[in-house]
């Protein structure tokens, strides 16, 4: 099933996705978590089976409007893998300050079409299955 998850979004969903893990990750204030998101970004962007030097080249040739457009056909399944993964870099190494959340939530409200409503419910979703398995 992971494979073909990862199989159902498109290379420009995927390097959209990339993208749009960066702009979070940049956000935080703390320099050593963002060492370690950065690290993970490029440990997902091979899970994605993209290379950084793509990932680099979608981000400098990136017009911004088209950005959201990659976000607009995500399914539900494809969204919780989308904020799954962002997940993984907001609690990397510490738990994100509020500051961070709140500039996930902007990001994917106004990046990928997911409102803060539906980011918090699917976090919380997140959540709950991670309690549920470390029991």
């Amino acid at each position: 099933m992971e494979n073909s998850l990862v199989e159902s979004f498109s290379k420009q969903q995927k390097l959209s996705l990339i993208t749009l893990m960066r702009i979070i990750s940049n956000g935080s204030q703390d320099k050593n978590k963002v060492r370690l998101q950065d690290k993970t970004i490029r440990e997902q962007a091979s899970f994605l089976g993209l290379s950084f030097s793509e990932c680099e080249d979608f981000l400098n040739t990136l017009n911004p409007a088209n950005l959201s457009t990659s976000f607009k056909d995500l399914t539900n399944i494809q969204k919780d893998f989308a904020v799954s993964m962002v997940y993984e870099i907001l609690f990397c190494g510490v738990a994100p300050s509020e500051r961070d959340y709140i500039i996930a939530e902007n990001s994917f409200s106004k990046i990928a079409n997911i409102d803060s409503d539906d980011f918090i419910r699917r976090i919380e979703k997140i959540q709950s299955m991670g309690n549920f398995f470390s029991k």
